[in-house]
């Protein structure tokens, strides 16, 4: 694929990115140093498809946090927390960076 670009993890995967969209439930993408995650980022949004972090840990980093079906008042929840943290506005076009899992064979 040419469009795919493969990292060697997700702190260089996240480099540079203005949104992280996480897609999957493995072990080494529940437990990210969250600091270190936002240096890293342009713009600190996460976006968890899987559910795998809680919204008031993420946004206490100053990340604005979005997931599927945990209802409205998380999400309400969550960009207050945000905006108490000083956390992410979106300035410009986002370069996400999506962390997945996939085998090479």
């Amino acid at each position: 694929m040419t469009d795919v670009t493969y990292c060697d993890g997700p702190y260089s995967c996240a480099e540079g990115a203005n949104v992280l969209v996480i897609v999957t439930e493995w072990e080494q993408f529940r437990a990210l140093d969250l600091p270190r995650l936002k240096r890293e980022m342009e713009c600190p949004v996460m976006v968890d498809l899987r559910n795998i972090y809680r919204a008031e840990e993420v946004t206490a980093h100053g990340f604005r946090y979005e997931s599927v079906g945990r209802g409205a008042r998380g999400v309400a929840q969550s960009l207050a927390n945000t905006q108490q943290a000083g956390g992410a506005s979106m300035r410009h076009a986002p370069r996400p960076a999506t962390m997945a899992s996939a085998s090479r064979r």
